[in-house]
């Protein structure tokens, strides 16, 4: 077996800071509600003037284009390609596969020292007669008046082929640093002068070198924590006229996977040192101390004022009712941060923050038509992102090469999460994070499976299958109960039976996946069964409860698998693999709060 790891070479993986210094007034505006009397403020990033690294970033991109097309058409080629590699191109309606640059700006260039004041400063509009124009005057927040020099400092992580093309980097952008007048708003009006760029190799992280750690060689099961250094979006699916992308709160194992398969040359390599299609990640949660918190299950309701539930309920038409359950769909904000309470979460969510971009037009340095977007990102503040990894797939003579070979690799961090591409250090813990697994149950009882994560469990084509059954006299909770029967009977050979479900479903497809993931198929979106959904099953045979046991450590298969058709990476993200279908069994949340006869629940 191959031990080879990740590419360490500092050629290969170089942070630089850039310092820029400017010269008063200096305007980077932010978007969003301002302050009451105030037009146009300051950008902030948890209360420090900052300037948005989409910013810089652009102007040296621009500058540099400029300076490719003053070379002779000689140079001016090789000079474009080395910028594309950098920087990266869009993807083109035909593939949708942007090339990915290799160099990553941070989100934000903070300012350096407090050295920042609260003024103002006004502007008028002159009409066609050189008189001001009726409603025209602006409030402009003034933090650096004119003689201050302040500065902003930021990092740019980049990944090089060889000392060549380092050296080429740097030669280029230093150059390109030179060229740049201004930065920022009103530079037509002396705002934003660049006086000076400094750009140096900086330590990969604010710590330096982490000392290597080793767990010990029969480990199957650890866990990670995710500490990332700028706010993150990984965008949910949207609409192609939306010009808006909201982040998930969680990291899911497929984007982990994703970044680490980066670190590597070839899907060979990978292979050959991690066992990559073999290793599952879980999703990383987000917690301000070091603990996984599952969904709050769907079976849950408040019945006469008190958290209940229902899963346990198996008839309702007998059930003596004297109030109407009120399940998640109907919950305010006060209902859910009681039922947090109620079993043992913690209420708190990392905060959101509100990006809004557009293009700059290169010929007249104005905003392009149509070109506005925004992101809504996840502020990493005060929280880490929780997950496990679990090597029991790996066969066992290679699972400690593995091993050592992963731990290596995550050490390293991950780099590139996201639309803001963001880069999180990576702790590593000798124990996975616990699961609330309640008692196992034997044969013949009863297992209350509760998804911690969405799951692959409906067939493709869904929509079909319910307007046949529909047309055909059936009732649509019938046909669903009936295709999750199914899927357990299938997955565990018969040795799982569905009682009752309480389950949400929502919808993935769209362009990118038909193109990616289906090739010439015909087009299908595919139905996830949400987080939070329980299924009450029976355990009939020692194989369906071996099964459960399997489940518990690598997550429900998907549906694809039920019908004798493994799925791969290559088929679906919502592999098991990637932290997709992880359950929880009889959490001790849903089994001590038992729905009573009678209203005993007052």
């Amino acid at each position: 077996m191959s031990n080879k790891k990740p590419k360490t070479n500092p050629v290969q993986n170089i942070v630089y800071e850039l310092r820029l210094t400017f010269a008063g007034p200096l305007l980077s505006q932010q978007s969003g509600t301002l302050r009451l009397g105030v037009d146009t403020a300051m950008q902030r990033y948890r209360e420090q003037p900052a300037i948005n690294g989409s910013l810089v970033r652009g102007n040296i991109r621009d500058y540099l284009g400029q300076l490719v097309e003053a070379l002779p058409e000689n140079k001016s080629q090789s000079l474009l390609n080395a910028s594309l590699d950098w920087f990266g191109k869009p993807s083109s309606e035909s593939n949708m596969e942007p090339q990915r640059g290799n160099v990553r700006f941070d989100l934000f260039w903070l300012l350096q020292g407090k050295d920042f004041q609260g003024g103002h400063r006004t502007r008028i509009q002159l009409g066609e007669q050189g008189s001001v124009e009726s409603g025209a005057l602006q409030t402009i927040e003034d933090c650096f008046p004119t003689g201050t020099k302040p500065v902003f400092s930021g990092k740019l992580r980049a990944t090089f082929k060889d000392q060549e093309e380092r050296q080429r980097f740097e030669k280029w952008i230093n150059k390109t640093l030179s060229f740049i007048p201004a930065m920022g708003s009103l530079k037509g009006i002396g705002y934003g002068r660049l006086l000076k760029a400094e750009l140096k190799p900086a330590s990969m992280t604010a710590t330096g070198k982490k000392t290597p750690i080793s767990l010990p060689a029969n480990t199957v099961r650890f866990g990670i924590s995710l500490h990332l250094d700028r706010p993150f979006c990984i965008g949910k699916p949207r609409t192609p006229d939306s010009n808006r992308v909201v982040s998930d709160e969680f990291i899911s194992g497929n984007v982990i996977k994703a970044v680490i398969a980066k670190q590597y040359a070839s899907e060979q390599e990978r292979e050959d040192a991690l066992c990559f299609d073999q290793l599952v990640f879980s999703h990383a949660l987000p917690a301000k101390t070091a603990t996984r918190q599952p969904s709050l299950p769907l079976s849950l309701a408040f019945y006469q004022g008190k958290l209940v539930d229902m899963s346990g309920l198996d008839k309702p038409q007998d059930f003596v009712w004297q109030d109407i359950p009120a399940f998640q769909p109907d919950w305010k904000d006060a209902d859910w941060s009681k039922a947090s309470e109620d079993c043992g979460l913690s209420p708190a969510y990392p905060e959101r923050l509100l990006l809004v971009r557009t293009e700059i037009s290169r010929d007249s340095g104005t905003a392009e038509e149509g070109r506005l977007f925004s992101v809504e990102c996840v502020d990493p503040h005060d929280f880490a992102w929780y997950g496990n990894v679990d090597l029991s797939l790996v066969a066992d003579e290679r699972r400690p090469q593995v091993l050592k070979n992963l731990v290596a690799c995550l050490q390293q961090g991950l780099d590139g999460i996201g639309k803001t591409k963001a880069y999180a250090q990576v702790d590593v813990y000798p124990q996975a994070f616990a699961t609330p697994h309640g008692a196992t149950p034997q044969i013949g009882e009863t297992a209350i499976v509760t998804l911690m994560s969405d799951a692959l469990l409906l067939p493709a084509h869904l929509e079909q299958v319910l307007a046949n059954q529909w047309r055909a006299g059936t009732q649509s909770d019938s046909i669903l109960h009936s295709l999750y029967a199914a899927y357990w009977e299938s997955v565990a050979e018969n040795g799982l039976s569905l009682q009752r479900h309480f389950a949400q479903q929502k919808r993935r497809g769209g362009a990118y996946q038909h193109r990616h993931f289906q090739n010439q198929d015909a087009y299908a979106p595919e139905w996830l069964t949400v987080a939070g959904s329980v299924f009450v099953l029976t355990v009939e045979t020692n194989a369906g409860l071996e099964k459960l046991q399997q489940w518990m450590q690598t997550g429900l298969p998907t549906y694809t698998e039920a019908k004798g058709q493994p799925a791969t990476w290559k088929d679906t993200p919502y592999l098991p693999e990637h932290g997709f279908g992880e359950i929880c069994i009889n959490w001790s949340a849903q089994t001590e709060r038992p729905l009573q006869n009678g209203g005993d629940n007052a």
